[in-house]
């Protein structure tokens, strides 16, 4: 029992070493060809954002987006991005939200270790929907795009 147990530990060792060592070389002979971001957090509001009207300023909120991009080459890549970001108000159910997308051109600085550094540069949009006063006498509140 004992032989039995060291033989298979001993065997799946070597399996996965193989294995391993396959998967490095198929590695090593293709550069990737496309990337693929996932964002997500937390967004701080600052500025008159924040203490815009006193009781209409933004509190915090999230943020979730994706990021893909093409690669030309090994160093080149040509991606797009879009992310939305979401604060709430103090004393209105309403939300200030922006919706933020581009494209960017990436060149990574490509070496032997795993770490990457890139320049990019990007250009793109941002649509804002703020919270504005309607009705004649700025009575009613109202979420715009």
């Amino acid at each position: 029992m004992k032989k039995t147990c060291l033989l298979s530990v001993f065997l799946l060792i070597l399996i996965s070493a193989l294995t391993a060592a396959a998967q490095e070389q198929e590695q090593e002979a293709n550069w990737r060809n496309f990337e693929v971001s996932v964002i997500g957090g937390l967004s701080i509001p600052g500025g008159t954002l924040k203490n815009w009207n006193d009781s209409m300023g933004a509190n915090s909120g999230y943020l979730g987006g994706i990021s893909s991009g093409y690669y030309f080459n090994e160093k080149l890549s040509l991606g797009a991005y879009f992310t939305y970001t979401r604060y709430g108000m103090d004393l209105y159910d309403l939300h200030y939200i922006v919706h933020d997308g581009g494209l960017y051109l990436k060149y990574a600085f490509v070496g032997e270790s795993n770490f990457e550094p890139y320049v990019k540069l990007s250009t793109g949009f941002a649509i804002v929907n703020f919270p504005t006063w309607v009705a004649p006498s700025s009575a009613r509140l109202r979420e715009l795009s």
